[in-house]
């Protein structure tokens, strides 16, 4: 079972799967767009643009030097509609839409009833978003209260760690994955490839 599969098999309440879209998008464009947790808790909704054949185009924000150099980087769409980046972006857009535009009650309307995800979304209209602004990724509390700070580093690296265990992963490799293994990219398959545990501890260590 992936880490996608897991996850969603999980989300049995609609804070749930609130945290389950918030936390697949994190991962997959988080992986697809090599980006650093640092990139992903500064990134706005201004900062990402669906291109028109469902691929996103990223402009990136990575410290270097002293400076704050802007990258732009394209995430594809992946064949696999639950392990494709654009996908899950959108799915988790539309609850930032929903918080902002109708806050907690139009959260749970999106999400009270279980959806299956069944297919490609990523080439769907995007959802309107009244303030692109604000942060991509935002903390969930317990009570499914959304708010517009944006995820923390930390909470970042908690998300990865949370969603490795939730798919059955050893505690040795929960405690060495985190934010930069997206970047790294071999952690990160890791997550989505049982088959591969061995090698890739060995590589991770």
């Amino acid at each position: 079972m992936t880490s996608s599969d897991a996850s969603r098999r999980d989300a049995t309440t609609w804070v749930k799967r609130a945290r389950e879209r918030r936390d697949s998008a994190l991962l997959l464009m988080g992986f697809a767009g090599a980006l650093r947790r640092c990139e992903l808790s500064m990134l706005t909704i201004a900062d990402v643009a669906q291109r028109r054949d469902g691929d996103l185009r990223i402009q990136s924000l990575e410290p270097h030097e002293g400076l704050i150099d802007g990258l732009v980087k394209h995430v594809q769409s992946s064949r696999d509609h639950t392990m494709c980046a654009p996908c899950a972006y959108k799915r988790w857009l539309e609850v930032v839409s929903a918080v902002d535009g109708f806050g907690r009650p139009g959260v749970i309307r999106l999400l009270h009833q279980h959806e299956e995800f069944e297919g490609h979304v990523c080439l769907s209209a995007a959802p309107v978003v009244q303030d692109p602004a604000l942060p991509v990724f935002r903390a969930i509390r317990a009570n499914g209260n959304i708010n517009s700070v944006a995820l923390s580093g930390a909470a970042i690296h908690a998300a990865i760690r949370r969603r490795a265990a939730l798919a059955g992963h050893s505690h040795e490799f929960v405690e060495r994955v985190g934010g930069e293994s997206l970047r790294a990219g071999s952690a990160a398959e890791r997550l989505d490839n049982d088959s591969q545990r061995d090698r890739s501890l060995r590589r991770t260590a």
